[in-house]
């Protein structure tokens, strides 16, 4: 079976407060994230990545039932230090964010699919809508992308997106095309995107 991690450690400075517990449909995000993981016939553990004070206020909220273990992003250098921090503690893994809230449990498995049967070949499994953008929060990542995102990180960049396009090669590029599965690769950023949606 399957580890999937949920990101959750952003300041969400564009979205005003903590994305992960604001309430869409009466729940919070990261409640309707986690649903739709669970839903996977392949997942069947899921980690928060988050910084102290996210994982404080997610256990206030009484999430401890609904996740297997919390792993503290004391760097909080952005989701490619999420991942980074993610994979070196449990190894292969789908990773998506606490904004993620249109996943489709179908496309997860779909890029999971392609995980088990080529698994050893690449260092990520990614979908993509269009040419030249992938999404890196919607991936199935094996440990050997750990090096890959550090060496990135060490030389100054950020960017999850520009790091693994660096190494296009040891990518497997999924594209993905119908509303239906280019939906689920959407995040809230604002509020006017969960307006918009």
């Amino acid at each position: 079976m399957v580890k999937a991690l949920i990101l959750a450690g952003g300041e969400s400075r564009r979205f005003g407060e903590d994305k992960a517990l604001y309430k869409v449909k009466g729940e919070p995000m990261i409640k309707h994230v986690i649903k739709k993981l669970r839903e996977s016939k392949f997942i069947d553990w899921i980690g928060v990545v988050a910084s102290k004070r996210i994982v404080y206020l997610l256990e206030k909220h009484n999430t401890r039932k609904l996740i297997d273990e919390y792993i503290v992003d004391d760097q909080q250098i952005g989701p490619a230090g999420g991942v980074m921090i993610g994979v070196k503690r449990v190894g292969d893994a789908f990773i998506t964010g606490c904004d993620m809230i249109f996943l489709n449990p179908r496309l997860i498995d779909y890029v999971i699919e392609f995980y088990l049967k080529y698994r050893d070949s690449f260092i990520a499994y990614t979908p993509s809508v269009k040419r030249g953008f992938i999404e890196p929060l919607h991936t199935m990542y094996t440990y050997r992308v750990y090096d890959v995102l550090r060496e990135g990180i060490k030389s100054g960049d950020r960017s999850i997106q520009r790091i693994l396009l660096s190494r296009r090669r040891e990518l497997f590029v999924i594209e993905v095309c119908g509303e239906e599965w280019v939906s689920s690769l959407r995040s809230i950023n604002t509020k006017r995107d969960l307006e918009n949606s």
